[in-house]
């Protein structure tokens, strides 16, 4: 894929790159993301399935900060999933940056970003509220393992 990739090429690269998602094969679809956030510069859509994708990559967790850190200037609460023109990040990416600061044994910060999402759902959102506090408790009690340890 070239350095300038035109508004059509982009459109047809992201669909191409969206397949790999589906079939969960992470590590294939970071070329081509990263490749279009190398082209597209400050697409927080982009930066935000970067991240997401690398926070599902083996040993490459650190490299989701960086891109779900950014992603978080533009979120957007109506944000169009799968769309090539959505140049918003999901609001979920708060979640998947509190994940990333857990995976990172960086707690403190986990903590903050889970309770940031949990404060936007819908209180009818019982599922992911469970999962939110879910992740609550283990970056709570990694904390506590980890100032126990010390």
């Amino acid at each position: 894929m070239s350095n300038l990739i035109c508004a059509q090429d982009f459109k047809s690269e992201f669909y191409k790159a969206h397949i790999f998602i589906d079939y969960e094969l992470y590590e294939m679809a970071l070329p081509a993301f990263l490749e279009l956030d190398r082209a597209y510069p400050g697409n927080s859509n982009v930066q935000a399935i970067i991240g997401y994708l690398y926070l599902h990559t083996p040993n490459q967790k650190e490299k989701s900060l960086k891109f779900l850190q950014s992603s978080q200037d533009k979120l957007s609460a109506y944000y169009k999933f799968r769309n090539h023109k959505e140049e918003c990040a999901p609001i979920q990416s708060i979640w998947f940056l509190g994940k990333a600061y857990h995976a990172n044994q960086q707690y403190e910060k986990a903590l903050e970003k889970f309770s940031e999402y949990k404060e936007v759902l819908r209180k009818s959102n019982k599922k992911d509220i469970a999962e939110i506090n879910r992740d609550i408790q283990l970056s709570q009690n990694a904390k506590k393992s980890v100032s126990n340890s010390i």
